[in-house]
């Protein structure tokens, strides 16, 4: 169970950062000097880092020892949010987004495939729910906080408590994770992989999902400036919303 919540605490961390440039979307669009509907490209390039670069990079990478890999996305991420912190520009602040993004869509394939190699055959189904679940606690307690903070101390702050959150997860998966984790799983390799593609409840399933993100993250990504010019909510009150939300 130990080893599950290493992975936990890293997809925490992922899920985080994804989702709570929602929060301090009209901070960060001043702060960089851009409008909000132009911020607002920082969510889209990250889900496209996240659809295109994700899968490339762990085909790519299907050699490499899965605990290395997962300690080395994971680093890639703390660095990128250090980054962010410092970013003078928005240009800078969308390609370190992009990179981020590829780091956290190969992770979260890695590691849901470690999971179900470190526990029995029947106990498969929960250490996928474990990794899944760290989406879930970040939208409902990560991206509060992180917009809270934003709040308090500036959006780069909440970026700061990022790359703080990925030194833990750094540090967890070093010490919980197991050397041999994910040894036994063989490479899928490019060509199995495209050969999916071929399936037809594959694209069914791919333009469902993609319906379904259109029109969550359509409007997630504008529900701070919305509840603030639409509705007249007061800015220290943004957090309880995404809370409820």
């Amino acid at each position: 169970m130990l080893p599950l919540i290493a992975l936990f605490i890293a997809a925490f961390a992922f899920g985080t950062t994804e989702f709570v440039i929602a929060g301090v979307l009209p901070e960060v669009a001043q702060g960089l000097g851009v409008s909000v509907p132009t911020a607002g490209y920082l969510v889209s390039g990250y889900a496209c880092g996240i659809a295109v670069g994700g899968p490339l990079l762990a085909l790519a990478t299907s050699t490499v020892s899965r605990k290395s890999l997962l300690i080395a996305l994971t680093i890639a991420f703390t660095l990128g949010q250090a980054a962010c912190a410092l970013a003078p520009d928005f240009t800078s602040m969308l390609l370190l987004r992009i990179a981020t993004a590829v780091a956290h869509g190969c992770y979260f394939g890695v590691a849901m495939v470690v999971a179900v190699g470190l526990v029995r055959e029947d106990q498969r189904g929960r250490a996928v729910a474990v990794i899944l679940s760290g989406l879930t606690v970040s939208n409902v307690i990560g991206v509060p906080a992180g917009t809270a903070i934003g709040g308090l101390w500036g959006w780069r702050a909440t970026f700061s408590v990022m790359c703080a959150l990925g030194v833990i997860a750094i540090v967890a998966m070093l010490a919980l994770l197991p050397r041999t984790a994910g040894a036994a799983n063989r490479p899928a390799g490019l060509a199995r992989e495209v050969r999916v593609l071929g399936r037809q409840q594959v694209w069914t399933s791919l333009i469902l999902m993609l319906m379904l993100m259109i029109g969550q993250f359509g409007l997630f990504t504008y529900i701070t400036p919305t509840l603030l010019e639409v509705t007249g909510l007061h800015e220290s009150l943004i957090p309880f919303v995404l809370l409820l939300n």
